[in-house]
C-alpha cells in the first residue's frame, strides 16, 4: 500500500493580514455593541473610497446582488445586467440573486480589461446595466468605459472586489462608480473575516437596500480565527488537502439572501485597515522583484497597463502558452502558491445556463485567459525560498 505523506506546508495564493492582537482587539470593540461595530466600520470604508455612503453584507456576492438591483429597478427596465465573459464564478452568482438575465461583454487578454468593441455591441442589444470587475487589481481604463456607457444612456456598476491597493488616476478602485462594490473576504487583502460593502453615490446614497442583520457572529468568529491559524505556508497544507473546504479551487456557489455584515466582520475591517494598506505596499513590491527576476519569454504574458494604473496585484497575473499553462497545474506550482486563473469563461457555468440570454457573443478573449491565464503569488508571506523555486519552475514557460 501506498501512503501519500502529508504536506503541511503549502504556500498560500493570497494572504490578507491578520494578527492575534487584531482579534483581540476586534472582539473587545465588538463587546461595546453591534450598532457601535458596524457605525464605526461603515463610516471609515464610506472614507476610505470615498463614497458619500457604505452599507455593509455578509460577502462581495451579497454587496454586488444588492447592487445589480438597485440599478436595474433604477433602469426600470427589462432585468438584464452585463458581465465580463471571464471574471470569479461570484459575479454571475450575484447576477442570478438579483433575478435578471445575463449577457456578456468579452475581456481583453492584453489588457484584462474590457474589449471596447465587445462592451458597445452588447450595449447595442439593448443592455443598460453593466458590471466592471478588474482582475487580480489592474485597472481598467474607466474613462473610455465610463465614455461608452453614458453614450449609450447605461450604468455601469464598478466592482472593485479584486482591487484593493490599486488605483486609477490616484483614484482607489471603489472609487469611480455611483454604486461600488468591495470584498473583505479572505484573500482580499482587506479582510473582515468575511463580508463586502456596497458604495453608493450620487442619488443611490439615499437608498436604504433591505437586509436582515447576520446572525452568524460566533461561526464567523470561529472562522476567522482558523483563517488567522491556518493563514502559515508551514500550516496551510493541511486545510488546503481537505477536499470538501475546496481551497484554490473555482467553484459555483448559488446565491443567498444579502445580509448586514456580522459586527465581529466589522471590528476586524476597523482594526485590519493599517495593516491592510501594508500590505498593498508589499504586493506592489514584490510585482515589480517577479519583473526583474523571471525570465523575458515569461514576462511578455503580463498586462499592459493603461496609463494612469496602479496596480495592486492582489496576484500576478500572466498569460501563457497553453503547454506552459498546464504546467501550472502541477503538485509543485500548487505548492509554490502558483495556480491557474478560473477554469472557464462564465457562460460556460452550467449552473447559470437558465439565466443567460439567447444572444450567444464569440469571446475568444475569454477562451484565451482559460486556457492560458497564470497567477503567481505577491504577498507577504512568500519566502526567499519560495521565490527561487518559483523562477526554476518558471524557467521554462513561454508566451
Amino acid at each position: 500500500m501506498v501512503v501519500t505523506p502529508l504536506r503541511l506546508r503549502q504556500q498560500l495564493a493570497a494572504f490578507s493580514p491578520l494578527s492575534a492582537i487584531t482579534l483581540a482587539a476586534a472582539a473587545l470593540t465588538r463587546l461595546s455593541g453591534a450598532r457601535t461595530a458596524l457605525e464605526g466600520a461603515e463610516t471609515l470604508v464610506a472614507h476610505h473610497y470615498d463614497a458619500q455612503r457604505a452599507v455593509l453584507t455578509d460577502s462581495g456576492r451579497s454587496a454586488l446582488q444588492v447592487a445589480i438591483e438597485l440599478a436595474v429597478n433604477v433602469r426600470g427596465e427589462e432585468r438584464i445586467v452585463g458581465l465580463p465573459a471571464f471574471q470569479c464564478f461570484e459575479v454571475a452568482s450575484a447576477a442570478v440573486g438579483a433575478g435578471c438575465r445575463i449577457d456578456f461583454y468579452d475581456v481583453d487578454p492584453y489588457t484584462l480589461g474590457p474589449d471596447l468593441d465587445s462592451l458597445e455591441r452588447m450595449l447595442r442589444r439593448g443592455v443598460k446595466v453593466v458590471v466592471i470587475a478588474p482582475l487580480y487589481g489592474v485597472p481598467v481604463a474607466w474613462d473610455e468605459v465610463r465614455a461608452l456607457v453614458d453614450l449609450y444612456g447605461a450604468r455601469a456598476i464598478e466592482d472593485a472586489a479584486q482591487g484593493h491597493g490599486a488605483r486609477w488616476n490616484g483614484k482607489r478602485l471603489g472609487s469611480l462608480g455611483l454604486l461600488s462594490v468591495v470584498s473583505f473576504g479572505r484573500g482580499k487583502g482587506w479582510t473582515g473575516g468575511a463580508g463586502g460593502a456596497l458604495l453608493m453615490r450620487g442619488d443611490f446614497s439615499a437608498v436604504e437596500p433591505p437586509m436582515q442583520h447576520s446572525a452568524q457572529e460566533a461561526r464567523i468568529f470561529a472562522v476567522t480565527l482558523v483563517q488567522w491559524l491556518a493563514g502559515r505556508p508551514w500550516l496551510y497544507g493541511l486545510p488546503a488537502s481537505v477536499p470538501s473546504l475546496g481551497l484554490g479551487e473555482t467553484r459555483y456557489h448559488g446565491p443567498t439572501p444579502p445580509e448586514r455584515m456580522a459586527a465581529i466582520s466589522a471590528s476586524v475591517v476597523r482594526w485590519t485597515h493599517d495593516m491592510s494598506a501594508r500590505e498593498a505596499g508589499v504586493r506592489r513590491e514584490n510585482a515589480e522583484r517577479w519583473r526583474l527576476e523571471l525570465p523575458a519569454r515569461t514576462l511578455a504574458g503580463l498586462p499592459h497597463l493603461t496609463p494612469g494604473a496602479v496596480p495592486g496585484y492582489l496576484r500576478l497575473p500572466i498569460r501563457l502558452s497553453p503547454a506552459s499553462a498546464a504546467s501550472a497545474s502541477s503538485g509543485q506550482a500548487k505548492r509554490l502558491g502558483v495556480a491557474r486563473s478560473y477554469p472557464v469563461p462564465l457562460e460556460r457555468v452550467a449552473e447559470i445556463a437558465g439565466n443567460l440570454c439567447e444572444s450567444r457573443p464569440v469571446n475568444p478573449g475569454a477562451d484565451l485567459l482559460a486556457a492560458r491565464l497564470v497567477t503567481l503569488p505577491t504577498h507577504s508571506r512568500l519566502s526567499e525560498d519560495d521565490r527561487r523555486a518559483i523562477v526554476d519552475l518558471c524557467g521554462g514557460w513561454t508566451y
